[in-house]
């Protein structure tokens, strides 16, 4: 398994910074593409890129990236949801982008999961995780990864909608 020097997140927000900065950790040579449609970055030497962002941005930044990511390089999709009709964020970049391994990265309270087929290129992707201070475990379980990613967002969405819901009626409660 060739090593990982060079890592591009692609993505913004607080996850793409949160990866970054333990990629950087780990000693990885890490950029930030916050919009690969409008910079259209020159991939050729990264061996690591990793998409975190919203699903419904998936498609447009794989597209943009689609001739540009070597095939020595592994991709870590970082994607809770699915993209357009039901498909899972690892398997949409599998299919258009030409690399050696596709990795999930589901993100829990406590700890990251790497989800890969391939066995090593996830315990690659836990060392670096666990070499950038994060507590990291593997499996190959990826569409369970993916699916415990979309139900922890979810529940996350209904939990400040609730606190949104419950300010409003004391707010409203306060005034009678």
């Amino acid at each position: 398994m060739p090593p990982v020097r060079r890592a591009a997140v692609v993505g913004h927000g607080e996850s793409a910074a949160s990866l970054a900065a333990a990629l950087d950790r780990a000693g990885v040579e890490t950029d930030r593409v916050d919009d690969p449609v409008a910079t259209l970055p020159d991939l050729t030497r990264h061996d690591l890129v990793a998409f975190t962002m919203p699903a419904a941005e998936l498609p447009a930044a794989v597209t943009a990236l689609q001739d540009r990511v070597p095939q020595r390089a592994g991709a870590l999709v970082a994607v809770p949801g699915v993209v357009g009709d039901g498909e899972r964020p690892t398997d949409h970049v599998a299919r258009r982008l030409d690399v050696r391994a596709v990795a999930a990265l589901g993100v829990g309270a406590d700890r990251c999961v790497v989800a890969s087929r391939d066995a090593g290129f996830a315990r690659q992707l836990r060392e670096l995780l666990r070499d950038g201070g994060v507590r990291a475990t593997e499996t190959d379980d990826v569409a369970g990864t993916e699916l415990d990613s979309l139900a922890a967002t979810v529940a996350s969405l209904a939990a400040a909608r609730r606190a949104e819901s419950d300010q409003v009626a004391r707010a409203g409660g306060g005034a009678a």
